[in-house]
């Protein structure tokens, strides 16, 4: 008789122990299962969608799942086990209803995004449609801005266009003659050839060169009209220098042009000095000046220094 409870006793050990362990064994198993549900997925926007909807909600069951079950072993021992199985429930149904509410504030807040998202691209279409539209009607605006404010009658604008006309020919003559000069002079400063923009840079530098030779030229009449002699001599003094650097820079290059020519025609027997060659550009400078001013200068330089204002 004792032989035989000896050796049933490990038996009934272990079916005690399993009885007892059987409300959470099966936690155990479900909470594995999903761990691996959450772990395992096909491709990242599976996973983040488990994430983001499923996550929370299975962290909440799981944790209901072991505080009921582990509050199981203690009904023999309460004295309110009524009221504290109404709790359990009152607990599971708030558990619902947050796992409720918490779907219902993502969907909320997927709307409320995608709101923002129509919103904010509907701003960016009519930005990008009122910029095209500004664009477009700009060229137009400007045309009728100018055509209120300089196309009025008495405004010579015969004078003014070949001014232009002429300042345009005379830097294109003097960009062709200097080009070779100033690109000798880059190419010994920086050790290499110049640069492909040199030849635009040198022509809208002369281009403005000339402007300002015209627009000083008027200046130095308006001085003398108004009567303000002390001025005279200043502007004078400007007028030299500006004669002065485009005689030698510019006008000197087209007698050098020259010289060959006149070699050739006098049988190398005549040469230009220097004293000759700056007095004859200086001397070109003064009749193309002269003529170019009498004929147009005298009256496109005024609109054309208001046009700059």
């Amino acid at each position: 008789m004792d032989n035989n409870f000896v050796a049933a006793a490990p038996f009934m050990s272990s079916e005690l122990t399993d009885r007892l362990m059987a409300p959470i064994l099966w936690v155990l198993e479900a909470q594995q299962k999903m761990l691996e549900f959450f772990l395992f997925s096909p491709d990242g926007w599976t996973a983040t969608g488990k994430v983001v909807f499923l996550l929370f909600p299975a962290v909440v069951i799981l944790a209901g799942l072991w505080c009921t079950q582990l509050s199981l072993y203690t009904i023999p021992f309460r004295s309110g086990r009524i009221r504290f199985a109404q709790m359990m429930l009152l607990g599971w149904w708030d558990a619902a209803r947050a796992i409720w509410h918490f779907w219902v504030g993502l969907f909320r807040f997927a709307l409320v995004a995608v709101g923002w998202v129509l919103a904010l691209a509907r701003l960016a279409v009519r930005f990008i449609m009122e910029s095209l539209r500004q664009i477009v009607i700009a060229p137009f605006s400007m045309t009728g801005r100018l055509s209120r404010s300089y196309f009025q009658p008495g405004v010579p604008w015969i004078a003014f266009m070949m001014l232009l006309f002429w300042c345009l020919i005379e830097a294109t003559i003097f960009t062709y003659t200097l080009y070779p000069t100033v690109s000798e002079v880059l190419a010994d400063l920086v050790g290499m050839d110049a640069p492909r923009f040199t030849g635009p840079i040198l022509y809208m530098f002369l281009l403005m060169l000339i402007l300002g030779s015209f627009a000083c030229l008027q200046a130095f009449l308006d001085t003398v009209k108004r009567g303000e002699y002390r001025f005279v001599i200043q502007m004078l003094l400007v007028e030299l220098f500006v004669m002065l650097f485009e005689v030698m820079f510019l006008y000197r290059e087209l007698v050098d042009a020259i010289t060959p020519w006149i070699a050739q025609q006098t049988s190398e027997e005549f040469r230009l000095g220097i004293v000759f060659t700056l007095s004859l550009a200086a001397f070109g400078w003064i009749g193309i000046r002269g003529m170019t001013w009498f004929l147009f200068g005298q009256f496109g330089t005024p609109p054309l220094l208001a046009f700059i204002s």
